[in-house]
């Protein structure tokens, strides 16, 4: 495989786990502060950023951040960069792309373009993200040949996945402060239902952040994202 398209397809991996996984990081920052009234809202703003490695220069808040890591072209951690980065690799990897996972990325590229989803309040917007990622995830998984060119994309949303789970559990650990952050993860991680069938109703801050890390179950968790990109690297090395 030309090693162009290995690296398209593994950077649309990533590119759609990362606005993927920032929304869900900008979900539990906006139901914090809704269900949490002590939570100081600059200070929770500014641990985000900081997670995110995105240096403010600006009073943080809720508007700051939502712009930051989702609206901002500019801002590389933003989600409009992560699905613009994901379309540019989409076109150059075309030959090997599927014309429906190409039309799915196109088609969530000009609803950003269109700054329907930017209007919509902040929750319904990342739930809409979230959803986009998922067909978008889900026609490759079905229109796709599961041959090299996709181990590299599996490689790279693995990759991504680690890393911003990572990013979660230390977004909930700064505010470990509060009895909703570890609860807010959990769901923005989309894990709360197979944490409580797992725990069977245990709800400590440790039984939380252990599932997230090691649980070899839950796709979302640390370990399970190293085995499959474990094996993905394996498979390649096959091939």
């Amino acid at each position: 495989m030309l090693s162009r398209i290995a690296e398209s397809l593994f950077w649309i991996g990533r590119y759609l786990e990362r606005a993927e996984d920032t929304s869900r990081l900008l979900d539990v920052h906006v139901q914090l502060l809704l269900e949490d009234p002590v939570v100081d809202e600059e200070l929770a703003s500014q641990a985000l950023l900081a997670v995110m490695g995105v240096d403010a220069t600006e009073q943080a808040d809720q508007a700051s951040v939502m712009r930051l890591l989702g609206w901002d072209p500019q801002s590389p951690a933003s989600m409009v960069s992560a699905f613009w980065g994901a379309r540019e690799s989409a076109r150059r990897s075309r030959e090997v792309v599927s014309t429906e996972v190409w039309e799915a990325i196109n088609t969530t590229w000009n609803i950003l373009q269109r700054g329907h989803i930017q209007r919509a309040r902040p929750a319904q917007a990342c739930q809409t993200v979230r959803e986009r990622c998922a067909v978008i995830s889900g026609t490759a998984d079905s229109t796709m040949s599961h041959d090299q060119g996709w181990q590299f994309l599996v490689l790279g949303r693995s990759l991504e996945r680690i890393d911003m789970t990572a990013r979660m559990i230390e977004a909930a650990a700064y505010n470990a402060d509060s009895p909703q952050a570890w609860l807010t993860t959990l769901r923005a991680c989309g894990a709360h239902h197979a944490f409580v069938r797992t725990y069977r109703g245990a709800d400590s801050d440790r039984e939380a952040a252990e599932f997230l890390l090691l649980d070899r179950l839950f796709p979302r968790s640390l370990l399970f994202s190293l085995n499959r990109a474990e094996s993905a690297l394996v498979n390649l090395d096959v091939g």
